[in-house]
């Protein structure tokens, strides 16, 4: 049988996928489709319709292409045509190449699903030539080159320092800086999930950081606002970055960022957004320009916003709580800023009082009684807003407090006793 008649085989048979790729297998299709592909080396369709054949079988038997050696004969194949990759017959091999791996690499599970790129037979040599070629090919396959660096970023992180000191992050950048059209909207999400990955771990987000890490990010989620998956992704990897180091944090961001984190906390109300949102403001207010920002910018509302709809995730109330704290410890001595936030006073001492409502984990409740006492007492216009509020008194003497936070709460409520 030849391996373009083999190739054919899914497109004529009508009936269901899974049995069919399952009587493949058990005939030992596969090990032939391999060995037919191995020795061609010149009939091109077919050796496109074996790399269709491998894709759809992936998902279900990626062992039994490993056991078939099929990623050598995939690198093999693209390393040969390595020397001419613009040769417009060439991209749409090593395109469909691109594919393949990626739909093997996703399935990894297990040793049994593994391949082994230290073994010189996986060598990524020719993986990474094509990255390289990627700001000159066309958007079709430098959409399946981040795909493909995504799923090994993720799946692989072994991987990841090579592809990281070959500049990885760089190709990354100038990949997407070229404008692809929306509906490529996935290779976006491909590029912001890879960020993501990479900035999950210490080593790789040192790489990440030390590039330029905003470039992607900002580009992402400008052009997709409404794809909540870009937005928490993104939000996620500035709170890592933000977080990185003691420098980074006191490290100012670009402004479009924090631009780009409220917006997005605009656009999506729901806790998963909000609770990405709130984190990354939480860990950027170490810069004061970074403050500056957020208050001007209508920050201060939004994480009331996020508490006051979502008061019962745990998580989410400590992040804006210290957001909150932080920032009205640093614009104590700024007039214009304390006056930004006073008018969101009424909303914020509501928002307060609900959470020590809600909540006697004492953690929550510390943090809330850092906001009273470190802005409300310095603040007449905001303890005027508590005139007659008697509910803080009950709510705080019926919580267990510890020596300091009890003396903390006992200041604050003699200090209301003089408005």
């Amino acid at each position: 049988m030849s391996l373009d008649a083999m190739g054919h085989l899914l497109s004529i048979l009508n009936t269901p996928l899974l049995p069919v790729i399952q009587s493949i297998v058990d005939e030992g299709t596969i090990q032939l489709v391999a060995v037919l592909a191995q020795r061609d080396t010149i009939n091109v369709s077919a050796y496109w319709r074996f790399l269709e054949l491998v894709t759809t079988v992936a998902p279900y038997h990626v062992d039994v292409l490993l056991e078939a050696n099929v990623p050598t004969i995939i690198f093999s194949k693209m390393a040969q045509r390595s020397t001419d990759v613009l040769n417009l017959h060439n991209i749409s091999i090593q395109e469909m190449s691109m594919r393949a791996l990626s739909a093997i690499v996703h399935e990894r599970n297990g040793p049994g699903t593994t391949i082994d790129f230290s073994d010189e037979a996986h060598d990524m040599e020719c993986v990474f030539c094509f990255m390289h070629m990627q700001p000159r090919l066309p958007d079709i396959n430098a959409a399946c080159m981040v795909e493909l660096l995504m799923q090994l970023t993720v799946k692989y992180p072994e991987t990841v320092a090579r592809m990281c000191a070959i500049g990885l992050i760089r190709t990354v950048n100038e990949i997407m800086l070229r404008g692809f059209p929306v509906y490529y909207v996935e290779t976006y999400c491909h590029a912001v999930s890879l960020f993501e990955a990479l900035a999950s771990d210490t080593t790789n987000l040192r790489a990440l950081a030390s590039a330029d890490p905003y470039c992607t990010l900002r580009v992402a989620m400008q052009r997709f606002p409404e794809q909540i998956d870009i937005q928490v992704k993104g939000m996620r990897t500035i709170a890592a970055l933000a977080d990185f180091n003691g420098t980074a944090r006191r490290g100012a961001v670009p402004a479009n960022i924090i631009a780009l984190v409220l917006h997005a906390m605009r656009t999506h109300p729901g806790c998963i957004g909000q609770c990405a949102g709130v984190c990354a403001i939480a860990k950027l207010l170490h810069s004061w320009r970074n403050v500056n920002l957020v208050v001007t910018q209508g920050g201060v509302f939004l994480i009331l916003r996020a508490l006051d709809n979502h008061i019962g995730d745990r998580e989410l109330m400590l992040a804006g709580l210290n957001a909150i704290d932080c920032i009205t410890l640093r614009i104590k001595t700024n007039g214009v800023l304390t006056r930004k936030v006073q008018r969101v006073g009424v909303f914020l001492v509501r928002c307060l009082l609900d959470i020590l409502d809600a909540y006697d984990d004492l953690s929550v409740l510390r943090q809330v009684l850092r906001v009273f006492s470190n802005f409300f007492l310095s603040s007449p216009e905001m303890r005027e807003l508590c005139r007659g509020l008697g509910r803080i008194e009950a709510i705080i003497h019926a919580r267990q407090l510890g020596i300091k936070d009890k003396k903390m709460a006992q200041k604050f409520v003699h200090m209301l006793g003089k408005v």
